[in-house]
């Protein structure tokens, strides 16, 4: 490993290349970085390994630099960022997929976590119970798990976990032995083009993966099954159709295991797991161990308060399918309680595309709230128009309120409408829904 590179992340601080960043400096890679946000929740942990952080863009950050690192979605931004541009004309350019794929991934045996939902609750559980089981794996989550108090953890084994992002098609540069591959259904329309493009470019990662290897798919999802084909290794199903699940506000038991998490969706994704890691030889005890020891990963339906009355969760749910799995789950856990929803719409496309059902999703709570959107990478769209389409689809139970504090107020007061019972207040979206979350918190 040429370890003695300089590399300069763009985007530093956001929740895939701060991990790769932070593995990076640990192999013995001169790193440094930028972003324009220094609050977000991955700041912390790269502040907290030593890696110089720039506030601002500028194209001189580039100078001294090999290799410059960057999310695609930036790349897309290049005529606002100069150092992407700077890096491209230079030749020293290439995404944080790339760089973790040739420099960090190479010769290790690696577990990629791929599909539509459920990537980096089923990565982050599965590198718990290697951890657990004494495997001692390296992983990078999408999220930060609390008890590694970061989104990565860099172990002494060969193994490595990771969540293989398919977005712009990310994952070609992962070459994984392992693959778990949890659902599939049309997403990031700002992207591609349709749903069997989006399939495709499954069947290729699947196809790219090393000869000997072995996948483990969700036989319960018909997309899943005319993508797997094109995997070259052993093949395993799982599914939970037929699956007992007893759910309270505690977690989950099923099939002789526990699981601290909330959902159905949570016993597929702890399923895959259990499926997985038995092929690498860890007992069913030791998995069960792990299994009830294990406490989520932050952001995804994170109860993050609890005064009795009130109970706040914080969710990254921006598909609608997401949304309306993470309702059914607190419906189940919380019976009898009150249920708010703060939603932040995260892109446009996304809900123009999916406007009735996610309508529909939310108007399973008693009282839904949607918010300002989360452009992201499209600024250019105007902004639709929710009211006629709550209207139009007879909503009655949801308003749009685009004005944050005014949203924060108003699910305060409908948590507090009926005294007699308990209230959840669900915050959900993937921009930044998780600084309502904390407003929430903090006004209690």
């Amino acid at each position: 490993m040429m370890s003695n590179l300089k590399i300069h992340f763009i985007g530093i601080n956001g929740s895939g290349a701060s991990g790769v960043a932070i593995a990076a400096k640990k192999a013995g890679f001169i790193v440094n970085g930028c972003d324009r946000a220094a609050d977000t929740p991955y700041a912390p942990q790269v502040r907290a390994n030593g890696i110089p952080v720039a506030d601002a863009h500028d194209a001189d950050h580039i100078d001294d630099a090999d290799i410059v690192a960057v999310s695609p979605a930036l790349i897309m931004q290049s005529e606002k960022i100069p150092e992407v541009a700077a890096a491209q004309t230079a030749g020293k350019l290439m995404t944080w997929q790339e760089f973790l794929g040739t420099y960090i991934l190479a010769h290790r045996r690696v577990i990629a976590v791929c599909g539509t939902h459920g990537k980096t609750t089923t990565s982050a559980l599965c590198a718990h119970v290697m951890e657990s089981a004494g495997l001692d794996p390296t992983a990078f989550i999408g999220a930060i798990v609390p008890d590694w108090n970061g989104s990565n953890r860099i172990g002494s084994s060969d193994w490595i976990v990771l969540e293989a992002d398919e977005y712009a098609n990310n994952f070609k540069h992962y070459h994984p032995e392992f693959i778990i591959l949890n659902n599939l259904e049309m997403e990031h329309p700002e992207y591609f083009r349709d749903f069997e493009y989006y399939k495709q470019t499954f069947r290729d990662f699947l196809a790219g993966a090393k000869s000997g290897g072995t996948l483990v798919y969700n036989a319960d999802d018909k997309d899943v099954l005319g993508v797997i084909d094109s995997f070259p290794g052993k093949k395993i199903p799982f599914g939970t159709a037929d699956l007992k699940i007893s759910a309270n506000e505690r977690g989950q038991d099923f099939d002789g295991f526990h699981i601290n998490l909330l959902g159905a969706h949570n016993a597929a994704n702890a399923t895959a797991v259990i499926t997985m890691v038995r092929e690498l030889g860890i007992s069913d005890e030791a998995i069960r161990n792990a299994l009830a020891d294990f406490h989520g990963a932050g952001h995804r339906c994170e109860k993050i308060c609890d005064r009795g009355d009130i109970a706040i969760y914080d969710d990254y749910a921006h598909h609608h399918t997401q949304a309306a799995r993470t309702i059914d789950a607190l419906r189940a856990a919380y019976p009898d309680a009150r249920l708010v929803v703060v939603y932040e719409p995260h892109q446009i496309s996304r809900y123009t595309q999916n406007r009735a059902e996610t309508l529909d999703a939310l108007g399973r709570a008693d009282v839904a709230i949607i918010t300002e959107f989360w452009r992201g990478r499209e600024g250019n769209l105007s902004v639709p128009d929710v009211n006629a389409d709550i209207k139009n689809l007879g909503a009655t139970n949801i308003q749009y309120i685009p004005n944050q504090d005014e949203a924060i107020a108003q699910a305060l007061n409908a948590a507090k409408e009926d005294p007699a019972r308990k209230s959840i207040i669900l915050v959900m979206g993937a921009g930044q829904s998780w600084k309502i979350a904390k407003a929430l918190k903090e006004s209690l």
